[in-house]
């Protein structure tokens, strides 16, 4: 309720998520509002949204940020103009994972994930396992971005293989596994890769366990990358 200004706001996050029953019942909202009310439906895939929502709202595009206005976030967060310039590189214009990144040990989440690409590629399942239980041990934050993390390196990975290094924006180690992996990687399967890790982060939203969702995109990873 409104105590004091005269418009109440109602904040709608991810509408697109929502199920027809529940979206068609905002609808009827929309269509009759309250008096001094605005609804601000905040999503990430507008086309995911009912039409007749679309119809009755005004749309707003808001931008990622660009590199330079990473660059600048992180500079006033204390990180060096260097690393500030590297991880701008990586982040595709997510303040969020730049400060994560920032804050993270340079090099831990690259050398996780190269023996995470060892392991798959020589289909070791006894180290999967391993590794699933230390990726269990991660808070869902972690997790989330080390699959993101995952998503650039093998997105880089096509650049290389397609003949396109010199579109990769990586820093010094990580571009020489790129440039190495990418010799070996079976390019066709990548679209089948990411969309895998795409549904192993929709499973680490949802609190399915991590290790088994982990340790089953491991074996399907072994499958894929030769």
């Amino acid at each position: 309720k409104s105590f004091e200004a005269q418009y109440k706001l109602v904040y709608i996050w991810l509408p697109e998520y929502l199920n027809s029953a529940t979206a068609n019942a905002i609808l009827k909202v929309l269509e009759e509002p309250p008096a001094n009310t605005l609804f601000l439906l905040v999503c990430n895939n507008s086309d995911s949204l009912l039409t007749t929502i679309l119809s009755r709202t005004q749309r707003f595009a808001v931008p990622k940020f660009t590199e330079a206005d990473v660059v600048a976030f992180l500079l006033k967060n204390g990180v060096s103009a260097e690393r500030a310039s590297e991880i701008s590189l990586l982040v595709n214009g997510n303040l969020q994972y730049a400060l994560a990144l920032a804050n993270a040990r340079n090099d831990n989440q690259h050398d996780w994930f190269a023996q995470w690409m060892r392991y798959c590629y020589a289909y070791s399942v006894t180290e999967m396992v391993s590794m699933s239980e230390e990726f269990d041990s991660l808070t869902k934050e972690q997790q989330k971005q080390f699959f993101e993390y995952a998503l650039t390196i093998f997105r880089e990975i096509f650049l290389t293989a397609a003949g396109n290094a010199n579109l990769v924006k990586l820093e010094k180690k990580p571009l020489e596994f790129v440039q190495n992996f990418s010799k070996v990687f079976n390019v066709n399967n990548l679209s089948r890769i990411t969309a895998l890790i795409d549904e192993a982060i929709f499973h680490v939203e949802r609190n399915v366990r991590s290790k088994m969702v982990f340790l089953d995109l491991s074996l399907q990873l072994g499958r894929l990358i030769k």
